[in-house]
């Protein structure tokens, strides 16, 4: 190793000529050991991570729930202060992890209505310090501030890091082994080893999108060549699912986190690849504009994408598109990918294209080319503020329900922030429950007569919009419609004793 770096010391003034800022591509050669004594990283980290929560914090503190996802998760998490438990009272359709995280959130936060979200924050912090360290430690300095950058700006991460989700803390552990694996590919060790398995096993604890991450990471710990660290990560990265899993029991953490993702394709391979690019372009204009530059300049000018002396088996390059590859693939072998999830897909690109990134010029260039589509694509969700519309017509009727009151509904943010509660077994009311089965009309007329049940809300025609006479037979238990608006149609009835 001492060798290795004393080879990059001997041709410093070649190196720094050929990667000059008038060329092409302006990062100077990868970075080793020298980063450690920088004391630059620290001041980037700061800054950068000072950066995610500011550009987070109105979003963090709106009003309204952000997503789909939002709502459930924030449901969820009132539901467990008040004793319901994952896989048992509460459908959970993430891993084991996931909602320990979310209890932890929660509790940190001082169990306020805006305390779930925490976890988000943290995560977005978490992806991107890895991001920098990562991109920092196969490129330069530069590359890390550009990609950490463009990580935490992208508008799929960003609305997986406000609102609450398992994409998020998936990614920032998924991001955080990376990262690991490639200080230990540097100075290999066991604890190094050990530690990316725990990480591996974490984020697939949390979300299972992420287990292609197991690519990069393998290609990191099996270009040392030491089994006995090979052999550890691998233990433990399968371990910890497995101890996470038992306290809920193993069937239920299957069937719920598992089986449920995989069964009845909603759409099509074909729906799926054009849900993907759609996104990738509305959200992640700069992202996918920067990566599409890099690549077409580094096609132009011919340019290495890794350097002749690395080993075959440990190509940054390599292994960072390895992993977006198997990414894509996971994604699409879901039954129904959802928006959301092409935010697992951010890291890799970002990281690929901080490897050869051009001048300082180009970039500027192709940023400002890049905003304004990007803005029209994610200012929907991530202005801050209150509902409006109907929207805000549903949410002030709901604050002027009892504190005790329990609301069905198919969409359980509207519940979460008007302080309300929703039915445990319907906490998480997504478009598959019903596809399969999971919750059906008589689950919902039996929800809408327990004894603190004031109101039924209706948004959706493929949730609860599907059961046609639900309205006459909710007439029967003293429901009254008292707002109709389209697709959103909101019953009541008299609970305030």
């Amino acid at each position: 190793m001492m060798a290795y770096g004393a080879k990059r010391r001997e041709q410093p003034s070649e190196r720094s000529r050929k990667y000059s800022d008038s060329e092409p591509f302006a990062n100077p050669p990868r970075v080793s050991e020298a980063m450690k004594a920088d004391r630059s990283v620290p001041t980037d980290l700061l800054w950068l991570s000072l950066a995610a929560v500011v550009i987070r914090l109105p979003a963090v503190l709106s009003t309204r729930h952000l997503s789909f996802d939002d709502g459930v998760y924030g449901a969820t998490a009132v539901a467990m202060r008040h004793g319901a438990r994952p896989y048992r009272d509460v459908f959970s359709s993430q891993g084991p992890l996931h909602h320990s995280l979310l209890y932890v959130a929660d509790l940190l936060g001082g169990r306020t209505l805006d305390a779930p979200r925490l976890l988000s924050l943290v995560a977005a912090v978490v992806i991107t310090i890895a991001v920098y360290l990562v991109a920092r430690r196969v490129a330069s300095r530069r590359a890390g501030v550009i990609a950490a950058v463009l990580a935490t700006t992208s508008g799929s991460v960003f609305l997986v890091t406000t609102g609450i989700s398992g994409d998020g803390p998936a990614i920032a552990l998924a991001a955080s082994a990376v990262a690991v694996a490639f200080a230990y590919r540097e100075r290999p060790s066991t604890a190094r080893a050990v530690s990316v398995g725990l990480l591996v096993g974490a984020a697939c604890s949390v979300k299972l999108l992420a287990a292609p991450v197991v690519v990069p990471v393998a290609l990191a710990l099996l270009a040392r060549r030491r089994t006995r660290d090979v052999v550890s990560a691998a233990v433990v990265a399968v371990a910890v699912p497995l101890v996470l899993a038992a306290p809920w029991g193993y069937s239920r953490v299957w069937d719920q986190s598992v089986r449920y993702h995989h069964e009845a394709r909603r759409y099509s391979v074909g729906e799926a690849v054009w849900r993907m690019l759609t996104t990738l372009v509305e959200r992640d204009t700069i992202v996918v504009a920067t990566a599409v530059v890099v690549v077409a300049i580094a096609l132009l000018a011919r340019v290495r994408w890794a350097a002749p002396d690395e080993p075959r088996l440990w190509r940054a390059g390599t292994a960072l598109g390895a992993w977006l590859v198997v990414q894509v693939g996971f994604l699409l072998t879901e039954s129904a990918m959802w928006r959301p999830h092409v935010s697992e897909l951010i890291v890799p690109i970002a990281l690929l294209a901080a490897l050869r990134l051009p001048s300082t010029r180009v970039l500027l260039i192709t940023w400002v080319i890049a905003i304004p589509i990007f803005l029209a694509g994610t200012w929907g969700f991530a202005k801050p503020g209150g509902y409006d519309g109907v929207d805000a017509q549903v949410a002030a009727r709901l604050r002027a329900l009892p504190a005790h009151a329990v609301v069905i509904t198919d969409e359980p943010g509207f519940a979460w922030r008007a302080g309300l509660q929703v039915p445990d077994r319907l906490v998480d009311v997504s478009v598959k429950q019903f596809d399969q089965g999971r919750i059906t009309e008589p689950d919902l007329l039996r929800a809408a007569r327990a004894r603190d049940a004031c109101a039924v809300l209706a948004t959706s025609d493929e949730r609860l919009g599907r059961f046609h006479d639900l309205p006459d037979r909710l007439a029967d238990a003293g429901y009254r419609t008292v707002l109709r608006d389209g697709d959103t149609r909101l019953l009541e009835r008299d609970c305030r004793n």
